[in-house]
């Protein structure tokens, strides 16, 4: 007995020792790139479709104001062409999310911030399942939350830049996605959707926790507003480049 819990504390002592240490010679794997570039790829056609139907909305309001027939517009004279209720739908039991009804996406009333927000939510899941693949060991099948930057930054070859996000550590940003990741006990981080959930499961996700902020900030509640960092404009260069030019 006592050398069996000898040696079973001897192991919990190198495995913790072992997830403290950060893998400094792991690479994205081939895996990993193609996900992330199936991603890039839909998160522009996405962003597309919203263009397309502010447009029909923009079209639709200038007929209205050009005093356009009551059926081109609509039943008394409203600026949508359906009658479907976005906010009344369950965004996980919508079929397509680019057409809720009459060309209308789910993610329509996404803002810069939802964007931004989704694409993090997607690269911080990407990430913590392809450290588990590239290292492809038992022991450490997560990493500590305190190492995130790093493989953030190994993985993305950019920054996790927090402050964009108003937020002054790694915690807070978590907070904005505790649907996509979590952090155990011992500090690792765990990923809370599937490796192979479909990528518009994300985009259901953004749209959900945008109507829960937006719920709240109706009751009052302006804690619920994200306060995310104005980026800045790019400083222009004079014609003589000596340096940037002041606005």
């Amino acid at each position: 007995q006592p050398q069996e819990s000898c040696e079973k504390l001897l192991r919990e002592y190198r495995l913790q020792c072992k997830a403290a240490q950060r893998v400094e010679d792991i690479q994205p794997s081939a895996w990993s790139a193609s996900k992330l570039a199936e991603w890039h790829k839909a998160l522009q056609e996405w962003k597309g479709k919203q263009k397309e139907w502010k447009q029909v909305l923009e079209q639709l309001s200038e007929w209205k104001k050009e005093g356009a027939k009551d059926d081109e517009v609509g039943k008394e004279g409203s600026e949508r062409p359906t009658d479907v209720d976005p906010d009344e739908l369950d965004v996980f039991g919508v079929q397509d999310i680019n057409d809720i009804g009459s060309g209308e996406p789910l993610y329509a009333s996404f803002a810069n911030e939802d964007w931004a927000l989704l694409e993090r939510r997607f690269e911080l899941h990407l990430l913590v399942h392809a450290f588990r693949r590239d290292l492809n060991d038992p022991e450490r099948p997560m990493f500590l939350e305190r190492h995130l930057a790093f493989y953030y930054s190994r993985y993305f070859k950019k920054s996790l830049d927090l402050e964009q996000f108003g937020c002054g550590a790694n915690g807070e940003l978590l907070g904005l996605l505790r649907d996509t990741l979590a952090v155990t006990g011992s500090g690792m981080l765990e990923p809370q959707v599937s490796e192979d959930s479909p990528m518009d499961h994300f985009v259901r996700l953004a749209e959900e926790h945008r109507r829960d902020r937006q719920r709240s900030l109706d009751a009052g509640d302006e804690t619920a507003a994200l306060r995310f960092r104005a980026r800045e404009p790019l400083a222009r260069r004079p014609r003589d480049g000596r340096g940037p030019e002041r606005p």
